[in-house]
């Protein structure tokens, strides 16, 4: 996902005005651009007429560019994130799995 907030000004109002000396308002680019990769696998085996036998797995690899994770000021001071942990991650996980019906 690629997420930009697009910020805009009417001329003469005072958000216009109070920015003209930096460049006007300007949007945010990093805002929100995620990409998550999820792989999941599972492989069975019927050991008799009842049970099975599973082996499985999933890897997750999650990166997140925002405006609050790339280092850049917070564009809302008064969020109300406290110490939030939003950044990248990578997880893979492994089960095995015995079933037996009746």
């Amino acid at each position: 996902m690629d997420g930009n907030n697009d910020i805009g000004a009417l001329p003469g109002g005072a958000p216009f005005n109070a920015r003209t000396a930096v460049g006007g308002v300007l949007d945010i680019p990093l805002y929100d651009d995620t990409k998550l990769l999820t792989l999941s696998a599972e492989l069975k085996y019927h050991l008799a007429k009842a049970w099975t036998v599973a082996l499985g797995g999933f890897f997750e690899d999650y990166e997140i560019r925002d405006s609050n994770t790339a280092g850049l000021l917070n564009y809302v001071p008064g969020s109300f994130f406290l110490a939030y942990n939003d950044g990248d991650y990578k997880a893979t996980v492994g089960y095995v799995r015995v079933t037996y019906r009746w």
